[in-house]
């Protein structure tokens, strides 16, 4: 008999890679109603750190490019700082053509040959996650990545299925998929709502005038008036019913200059790690 002390920090990690690979065997054994093939990979170490850096070009220097994704962000940096135990489980696929020929219509052409003919011509990545692609296809990939999800959860260690994640494993060569998604495996010592939903180690790092500017341009019917006068009135203090600021569309040409110059940087990063990825990849075979 060995006696395991579980607050070691190896034996820890040992364990959310554990999980991390029942939660993949979960994602591959879902259940499915097409032949999709889901692919999976488990990130752990110094490579959950090239998803860190991937991200920050994204946000800005001070995270006000992306405020959602910094928040991935900023848990990842301090996770890593801390060396707490933590994985990364990404699971994906290539919905972009179907063998299905159902003919549902579901993907917004009248048959699948129609579609196959589409895609294979105007095939591209949007922001997050590439297309077009087989609804069916997409609905088993969700399933696949639920299921994945809710196996890390049952195990009782911090989890949340993460656009972010997925779409940096993609671009940095993690996983050949068209569609990915991210889905965390601790840290260790935060409840499993606590961290990736309230996000306790955001504190302080917005003031209230951010969360409320956020709030107005992403949620702009919750700050809304009344619309009788057939436009909607922003709440933008306790005298916003006389101050008569509307909601509406405008060129930011400030923003855009940032958001372009981020991309780059982006671009840049990601074509890094890529090289280191491959180099390993290049070396383990010799």
């Amino acid at each position: 008999m060995a006696i395991i002390d579980i607050n070691d920090r190896e034996q820890r990690q040992n364990i959310i890679n554990d999980i991390g690979l029942r939660a993949a065997a979960a994602a591959q054994g879902s259940q499915k109603m097409t032949n999709v093939s889901i692919k999976s990979v488990l990130l752990t170490g110094e490579d959950v750190a090239n998803i860190r850096d991937a991200i920050l070009p994204l946000c800005g220097d001070d995270g006000r490019l992306n405020m959602y994704m910094y928040g991935d962000w900023k848990v990842l940096d301090e996770i890593i700082k801390n060396d707490e135990p933590f994985g990364i489980l990404v699971v994906g696929a290539d919905a972009t053509s179907s063998n299905l020929a159902w003919n549902c219509g579901a993907c917004g052409f009248k048959t699948c040959g129609e579609f196959n003919k589409y895609s294979k011509e105007n095939k591209g990545r949007g922001t997050a996650q590439g297309g077009p692609a087989c609804m069916w296809q997409l609905l088993d990939l969700g399933g696949a990545v639920c299921a994945a999800g809710a196996s890390v959860y049952e195990a009782g260690v911090s989890t949340r299925i993460h656009t972010s994640f997925g779409a940096m494993a993609m671009a940095c060569g993690y996983i050949d998929a068209m569609q990915a998604f991210g889905i965390s495996i601790g840290p260790w010592k935060y409840g499993t709502w606590d961290e990736w939903y309230n996000r306790p180690r955001m504190k302080g790092t917005f003031n209230m005038g951010d969360i409320q500017k956020d709030m107005m341009r992403c949620y702009p019917t919750l700050f809304a008036g009344f619309n009788g006068r057939g436009r909607p009135l922003a709440k933008t203090d306790i005298n916003w019913q006389s101050k008569g600021i509307y909601f509406g569309a405008e060129f930011d040409e400030e923003y855009e200059n940032k958001r372009k110059a981020a991309g780059a940087k982006f671009g840049q990063t990601t074509a890094e790690i890529r090289a280191k990825i491959a180099a390993r990849k290049e070396q383990k075979d010799k």
